[in-house]
């Protein structure tokens, strides 16, 4: 006699998408699920009570039967895996345990002990984990694996439990409303929640951002097929962990829909690679641009410095042969030539330190009168109409940088901060000794702890939205109009200050926006020069 020969349980059992086997301490086939039936074309009526191994001889003395005696003489479960055509290492189940006329599967094998009647049994559990190609192809697989499932309403309590204690997934049972009126034990130890739940709305768990995905299902019309959902369910620490569900409905006699079984599996870990997998291709994306650029630039400043030495050689022939006065007109004309030209080619030096990644030599250096030599050229260099406020405190640290690439960067955000005002507005410079505890980087999102040099500038513009914030380090990205900026200034001041070991944070609202470089402090002496990893 069956051990499920209660209909309604039996339909539960039909109505999983993976294959259950029960068999007895002396390895007799005491039990099987639909989903076993039609994969082996074999009917549970002519198997039962056989021994395991007659019925499917190809296990005889493989891993799979070690595994069903360790199960029922040791009480210890095994779980055996192997991705290709249902092959189990040295077991060939191809041609029996599955058959499969219009594709290939692969399985997992799951053996556990099963205590019944003070006796030691031993429960199989498979499930099918090929990736199919269509998903039309699986639901009507499963659609009809569960037409048993379907007819019959009513469900045994104590047959139910055999299932959902001995599955890894989270088994709901809900009202055709939503409301949970059974949980499996499994989840106490995945979510910390069961005793509470009973009576409580299931998209109460489910993370705000996916409880619409629910809604459909709890509408007054009939789904006849499974829906697949994935999303986020709550644990009791108030975390949330993702999950993948598949729901199904029970119909009365009207076909109407009176509850729904949920099966949700765990799916964390799948989730975290997608992330990873995401993550590296962003960065292989942004290599394959930085590569993109560098071959780029290099083509273009190799032929643009050719016109730029015409340029700046002819201008400056044409000032010695003409013997001007110092300050006439033609001799202003001239110097202007000459000023762009050699402002062109700073624009190209950038442009090859940003995308070859030159190399640069950092030495020990006091930042103080850097900073303040600095501005003096960024005053030279902006409108008046930019007024200019240093605040510099005393006995800051040296630090291991390049003067030059640090003038650069002061110049590249103060330009920033006038284009951000429309050429009207106030620039505050500072430069501080600060501790960093816990903040991210704005530009490669690193933590940022330690001691550092502080060099910050504010400006009192109209400040910038989270998406702006995101893409301002990408190259030749600019808000302003096409000619007015060049859109390497930020991405510049990037390159710099991580080539100094050294990090960005941006913070920004309606009344401005303030960018704050930290430069590592250096440690230690006579320290004259270092070499720069790129």
């Amino acid at each position: 006699m069956s051990p499920l020969n209660n209909k309604d349980t039996a339909s539960i059992l039909d109505g999983l998408n993976n294959g259950i086997i029960i068999l007895d301490a002396k390895k007799n086939i005491l039990y099987w699920n639909k989903w076993i039936e039609k994969r082996t074309q074999q009917q549970l009526e002519k198997c039962e009570n056989r021994r395991f191994t007659d019925v499917f001889p190809e296990t005889r003395n493989s891993h799979l039967e070690e595994a069903i005696d360790n199960a029922i003489t040791s009480l210890s479960s095994q779980y055996l895996s192997n991705h290709f055509h249902a092959n189990l290492l040295n077991l060939n189940l191809s041609n029996s345990l599955f058959k499969s006329d219009d594709q290939k599967i692969l399985i997992d094998i799951l053996v556990r002990p099963l205590s019944r009647d003070r006796e030691t049994c031993c429960i199989i559990e498979i499930t099918d984990i090929t990736y199919s190609a269509t998903r039309e192809k699986r639901l009507e697989m499963e659609i009809s694996d569960r037409l048993n499932f379907e007819k019959n309403l009513k469900k045994s309590e104590a047959r139910y439990r055999l299932l959902a204690e001995n599955s890894n997934d989270i088994i709901f049972k809900t009202n055709d409303h939503g409301y949970i009126n059974f949980v499996s034990p499994v989840c106490a130890e995945l979510l910390g929640l069961q005793d509470t739940l009973s009576g409580t709305h299931i998209k109460t768990l489910v993370h705000p951002e996916e409880r619409n995905i629910f809604q459909n299902l709890f509408e007054p019309k009939v789904i006849s097929e499974p829906t697949l959902l994935t999303h986020r369910f709550i644990t009791s620490s108030g975390q949330y962990i993702w999950f993948e569900s598949t729901s199904k409905p029970v119909l009365n006699n009207e076909s109407h829909q009176v509850e729904i079984v949920f099966q949700s599996r765990d799916i964390t870990l799948r989730k975290e690679e997608e992330e990873q997998r995401h993550e590296l291709l962003q960065q292989l994306h942004s290599a394959q641009k930085m590569q993109s650029l560098g071959h780029l630039t290099g083509g273009i400043a190799h032929d643009f410095n050719n016109l730029l030495t015409s340029i700046i050689g002819y201008t400056e022939l044409l000032e010695t042969g003409l013997q001007l006065e110092k300050n006439s007109s033609h001799s202003r004309y001239l110097d202007s030539i000459k000023t762009s030209g050699f402002r062109a080619k700073d624009l190209i030096e950038q442009l090859l330190e940003f995308a070859q990644g030159k190399s640069v030599q950092l030495y020990k250096i006091d930042t103080s009168p850097v900073i303040r030599n600095a501005i003096s050229l960024v005053k030279s260099t902006l409108p008046s109409s930019i007024k200019i406020h240093t605040h510099i405190k005393n006995n800051i640290p040296s630090v291991v940088s390049n003067s030059t690439q640090l003038e650069q960067v002061l110049l590249n955000l103060c330009i920033n901060a006038k284009d951000a005002m429309l050429g009207n507005g106030e620039i505050n410079i500072k430069l501080y000794k600060e501790s960093e505890n816990g903040p991210l980087c704005s530009s490669c999102h690193e933590e940022i702890i330690g001691e550092y040099v502080i060099l910050e500038v504010s400006d009192n513009g109209p400040g910038m939205d989270q998406e702006t914030i995101k893409d301002i380090f990408e190259p030749f990205y600019s808000t302003k109009q096409r000619f007015d900026n060049s859109g390497l200034g930020l991405s510049v001041v990037h390159g710099i200050v991580h080539s100094h070991h050294g990090h960005i944070t941006v913070h920004t609202s309606r009344d401005g926006t303030t960018f704050k470089i930290l430069l590592p402090i250096m440690h230690g002496s006579n320290i004259h020069k270092i070499a720069a990893s790129n």
